[in-house]
């Protein structure tokens, strides 16, 4: 079955909610969606600013890095956006 194509502005929302909704991300301010990835079985990642507000606590990268493992089984990054950086602010 193929994946649904989606935006990275819509994969870092989709990221940044759940991540808030865990209780374990409470403080993340925004997510940013890396890629493409074309050598690899997944087309996108996902980072993080490393300093101020936005710094992760290790029980939140661990709470990313499972909800972006289940997201990347769903859905790929959209061809149209795999040129631009974005991040779920916008």
């Amino acid at each position: 079955m193929p994946k649904i194509l989606k935006t990275r502005a819509e994969l870092a929302k989709l990221l940044l909610s759940e991540a808030r909704q865990s209780g374990k991300c409470t403080g993340l301010v925004d997510v940013f969606i890396t890629g493409p990835h074309p050598e690899r079985s997944i087309t996108w990642g996902f980072g993080t600013a490393p300093t101020g507000r936005s710094m992760v606590s290790p029980e939140c990268g661990i709470e990313l890095q499972a909800i972006a493992s289940r997201l990347q089984k769903e859905f790929d990054l959209s061809a149209e956006e795999s040129d631009r950086p974005s991040s779920a602010a916008e």
